[in-house]
């Protein structure tokens, strides 16, 4: 009896082991997400694909556009059976796109944003991405937002240029700062002169960022572009601006009739909102949780 149950506890720990999670990881992902050579790849669109290379370079290449995803998707990972629960999400430091794909998808890397699971060195930290020159249309939420420390573009890009890891577009006389890397690690940013808005684009979580100075220039800011700017504590601007002011490193418009942006690591747990200010922007004071009062002047919205 004793040794008929023994067989039996052997036989379910067998099963046990050949059902676990670890077993099928082990032979997943399956062969036809592999190229000749081994590596992991797919489709991102009707003539693009992607492939993960042994350097831990994830390259687009193809022709046209790349698919758009959605938010709650694993972007382009998303079609490999079992990802992101029995096989794990590929490392990738680098992503570079090739010539010929013109149009980055909406949260195509959302795949990529896991932190890291236990050192510097694991999980997914992409650190730069590469666009071509005919990149012409960037999709929302398209480029990874947690670990990226610079942008590149090719020369020869129409729309997109790149200054110092910082993305811009130009386009039917505007100048749009498009992107910035959260991992830059610049305490202070003063956006170039030229450059007339800020894109919605830029709810990045900027961890080092502390100051941000405006150019006389810049005419708009679109609505979300500060929010995620965490670490922001003063917002300066140049002099000579008929958009925008700087009251006590707080962001105005130049009537000083909206407030525009209050710097959510700005020190003090009190603030006056001046005589006049009519308007609050949406998310004027978001992220601002050291703040334990505000006051308000009569007439505002």
């Amino acid at each position: 009896m004793k040794r008929t149950i023994a067989s039996i506890l052997t036989l379910c720990m067998l099963v046990t082991t050949l059902l676990s999670p670890a077993a099928f990881a082990a032979e997943m992902p399956l062969a036809q997400d592999r190229t000749s050579n081994g590596e992991l790849s797919g489709s991102c669109g009707s003539n693009v694909t992607w492939a993960v290379e042994d350097d831990h370079v994830l390259r687009i290449t193809g022709s046209g556009p790349m698919k758009d995803y959605t938010s709650n998707s694993l972007g382009i990972f998303g079609d490999i059976p079992g990802i992101g629960e029995t096989v794990a999400v590929p490392q990738i430091r680098k992503v570079v796109i090739g010539e010929g794909v013109t149009h980055i998808g909406a949260y195509a890397f959302q795949g990529l944003e896991g932190p890291p699971t236990s050192s510097e060195t694991d999980g997914n930290m992409v650190e730069s991405i590469s666009i071509p020159g005919t990149v012409t249309s960037i999709g929302e939420s398209a480029l990874p937002y947690s670990h990226l420390r610079e942008v590149t573009v090719t020369a020869n890009n129409p729309v997109y240029y790149a200054e110092d890891g910082v993305l811009f577009s130009k386009t039917d006389g505007e100048t749009e700062l498009v992107y910035y890397p959260p991992q830059r690690t610049a305490a202070s940013y003063q956006i170039p002169d030229g450059v007339t808005t800020i894109s919605a684009q830029m709810e990045t979580r900027c961890r080092y960022l502390e100051s941000l100075t405006l150019p006389a220039s810049m005419e708009n800011i679109k609505s979300g572009a500060l929010r995620q700017w965490a670490n922001l504590d003063r917002i300066s601007v140049i002099e000579g601006n008929q958009h925008f002011r700087s009251v006590d490193g707080v962001l105005f418009s130049r009537d000083q009739r909206v407030l525009v942006c209050y710097p959510s690591e700005k020190s003090g747990t009190h603030y006056t909102i001046p005589a006049g200010v009519a308007e609050l922007a949406e998310g004027a004071f978001f992220g601002a949780d050291q703040l334990e009062s505000v006051d308000l002047p009569e007439g505002v919205e």
